[in-house]
């Protein structure tokens, strides 16, 4: 009986999470639909292009809600390669939070260990983290960030310890209700802000296809905190390579084979390529 009260939760939870997701992407779709109607009313060149431009943001929203659903169902690829956890945990810090009233207080160690894994995922995670802490911190209050070496580290799915590197989101702001603590990761557990349960899962999803640890705690001091911890890297870092002449422009005249099975998105990927002079087939 227990097990099937707990499924049908599962399976409600699940629904509304759906519907959130449905409804979300049902308002990216209005925003899109009307600034693309004003903008093929609009005379004044200046509010038509303001009217793009709006479409043009919302789209990019819509992509990143769908990448994040990618990455949660584990269907993004992972580009693996040394990290440095220090810039992106500033970076992307200072991003998250910029023109709320939430203060941020970075603490990082000098020298940060490199980690491996895939940058732009890892920049997921820690966003994902730091809004969901960031909404429940009080307004005016500060979301504290920690970033540490572990010497010695025991991963729960390895016997023996590595080292590895420390990243704690600290929240100053009411305690995570116990009957969600053990729970704060799953997919269907309803927690505001809205959207933040499909983070959190995804958060955790990506950091253990990283081979990490994620965990959510109360603090005795008062708010929540919480924990990643990823492997450190023994690889070098690299510098950013730089893409040679050619790549960074390709001259006109070319014949293309544009393929796609949206003919939407064959047609515009046409229309780009022979506005730049090449030849273009479909």
């Amino acid at each position: 009986a227990e097990r099937v009260r707990l499924d049908a939760e599962r399976f409600t939870a699940l629904c509304a999470l759906a519907g959130g997701i449905a409804h979300d992407f049902n308002n990216m779709l209005t925003g899109i639909i009307c600034n693309v109607g004003l903008a093929r009313l609009e005379t004044d060149p200046e509010e038509r292009d303001l009217a793009l431009k709006e479409a043009e943001e919302v789209a990019v929203s819509a992509g990143a809600l769908t990448h994040e659903l990618m990455m949660f169902a584990r269907a993004a690829p992972t580009q693996r390669a040394p990290v440095d956890m220090a810039s992106v945990v500033e970076t992307t810090a200072r991003l998250a939070l910029r023109g709320s009233a939430t203060g941020l207080d970075l603490q990082l160690d000098r020298d940060l260990w490199p980690v491996l894994g895939d940058e732009m995922q890892l920049k997921t995670v820690v966003q994902n983290l730091l809004l969901s802490a960031a909404h429940n911190t009080p307004s005016g209050g500060t979301l504290t960030i920690q970033a540490s070496n572990l010497v010695q580290w025991q991963p729960a799915s390895s016997d023996e310890s590595v080292q590895g590197v420390r990243v704690r989101v600290i929240d100053r702001g009411a305690a995570i209700p116990a009957k969600l603590l053990h729970r704060i990761f799953d997919p269907w557990v309803a927690t505001a802000p809205a959207g933040s349960a499909l983070g959190l899962a995804s958060a955790r999803s990506l950091v253990h296809a990283h081979d990490g640890e994620l965990n959510a705690e109360n603090l005795s001091t008062g708010g929540a905190c919480f924990t990643m911890i990823l492997p450190r890297s023994t690889l070098p870092m690299t510098s950013a390579s730089q893409p040679d002449a050619d790549a960074r422009h390709v001259g006109g005249g070319k014949r293309v084979l544009v393929m796609d099975d949206q003919a939407t998105i064959r047609s515009a990927v046409a229309r780009a390529l022979r506005a730049a002079g090449h030849r273009v087939e479909t």
